[in-house]
């Protein structure tokens, strides 16, 4: 492992590991490059992601990166289940998630890799000049289809891998929303400034070195319930790297939150932050999630709350890109208890605003679950363990719903 210190395999290492959660770490194609100590790494043609060692990475023969001063360090190139099927037509989508406008930018856009007269595509760096990922097309079979690999960049390796696990979120709800009558692209200035809001705030973990561990056995009980369902939703597949956040109400007047920015894996009880429902005045080490004023018009609102949910899964994704609520059917018995006849979607607003929060306390009224257009999901719970399962049985309904909007033969989805 010559010129590759202990440091940088465990970026690979981490990266590695979240390609495999999330279902990624066999697909064809897959291969990781990270430029540091003005070097470039990689993973080599071949290497077992799954199970990567230190001897599958080399130094390659690269100077920087494609985007390195864009300050873009990694890159990922991949062949995932539902980018494929977007490239297979060869078209760009824009962002009509919120997740996908922040990480990825505006659009995946289609870079034309065949020859010199890009005349399907942008080229590479034109592909990702404004975005964090794209689509590559290499050749064309004899239906006419698409054939190449995806590319996801980042600052760090955290950040491309978090962004592969976005984008194909993204092509999948693309995809899928047709069904229900196609995606809602959002407004590009909305666009351009959730992405700047993301790169100045957002994109960079900022937990603190040390947390306070001296909290009354309730309180340490409550933040602890945090850290479990936090890592069951990443486990679940409910959530996105940092995205997604979760509370717990402590008392009348306050509630702990997840901090802003930190890797569910990472998070400790001492990390949760705790609000003033009413003021929003917070108390802790860290920054609290940016959706604190969602969380807390959901408590004001409801006194039978005990938790909240807020995650950006695949399926809720599906319905809030296309602004359509959820019909439950007659079928499901449980989720008809649980859900009524339909769950409701409440009205499109930036990312942690009042005017969110705000729709989506008042679309949730007496309910247990909303769809948030544009966004995902929220639920809430008598405790973090009602909500973390109603979280769960909305997703669960979200895609019997999506099966039952038309009967067709759609091709199988890979095994996981």
């Amino acid at each position: 492992m010559e010129n590759i210190t202990r440091k940088i395999f465990q970026q690979f290492k981490d990266c590695a590991d979240i390609l495999k959660a999330n279902g990624f770490a066999n697909a064809e194609g897959t291969r990781i490059l990270f430029e540091a100590d003005e070097k470039v790494f990689g993973t080599k043609i071949g290497a077992d992601i799954a199970n990567l060692k230190e001897d599958d990475i080399e130094e390659v023969e690269m100077k920087r990166l494609p985007m390195s001063r864009k300050g873009k360090k990694a890159m990922i190139f991949s062949q995932t289940f539902y980018c494929q099927k977007c490239l297979a037509e060869a078209v760009p989508f824009a962002a009509s998630l919120d997740d996908m406008a922040q990480i990825i930018g505006p659009a995946v856009y289609v870079a034309d890799g065949r020859t010199a007269d890009r005349s399907s595509g942008k080229s590479l760096k034109k592909a990702l000049k404004r975005s964090n990922g794209c689509l590559v097309l290499r050749a064309v079979d004899g239906k006419g289809k698409g054939i190449g690999y995806s590319i996801t960049v980042g600052r760090t390796l955290h950040e491309a891998a978090t962004a592969l696990t976005v984008m194909e979120k993204a092509a999948e709800a693309e995809w899928k929303s047709e069904r229900l009558g196609g995606s809602k692209p959002l407004d590009k200035k909305e666009v351009k400034a959730m992405r700047q809001n993301y790169e100045k705030n957002y994109s960079q973990q900022t937990k603190a070195e040390t947390v306070p561990t001296d909290f009354p056995a309730e309180e340490t009980e409550l933040r602890e319930h945090l850290v479990t369902y936090g890592n069951k939703l990443t486990e679940k597949r409910l959530v996105q790297g940092t995205w997604g956040n979760l509370s717990v109400r402590l008392d009348s007047e306050t509630m702990l939150v997840t901090p802003s920015g930190i890797d569910y894996a990472l998070l400790e009880a001492g990390d949760m932050v705790k609000v003033n429902i009413h003021t929003l005045k917070a108390e802790g080490v860290n920054k609290p999630t940016s959706e604190l004023e969602l969380h807390a018009e959901i408590y004001k609102a409801r006194e039978d709350a005990g938790a909240v949910v807020h995650a950006h899964s695949k399926y809720a994704s599906v319905f809030a890109c296309a602004c359509k609520g959820i019909p439950v059917a007659s079928k499901e018995k449980d989720a008809r208890e649980l859900f009524g006849a339909t769950i409701p979607v409440a009205a499109y607003a930036l990312p942690g605003t009042h005017t969110l929060a705000v729709n989506t306390a008042s679309a949730l009224g007496t309910g247990s679950a909303v769809v948030m257009a544009h966004h995902g999901m929220a639920v809430c719970g008598k405790d973090m363990r009602s909500a973390f399962e109603n979280a769960l049985k909305f997703e669960e309904t979200a895609r019997v719903s999506w099966y039952d909007y038309e009967k067709e033969d759609f091709e199988e989805e890979p095994e996981e």
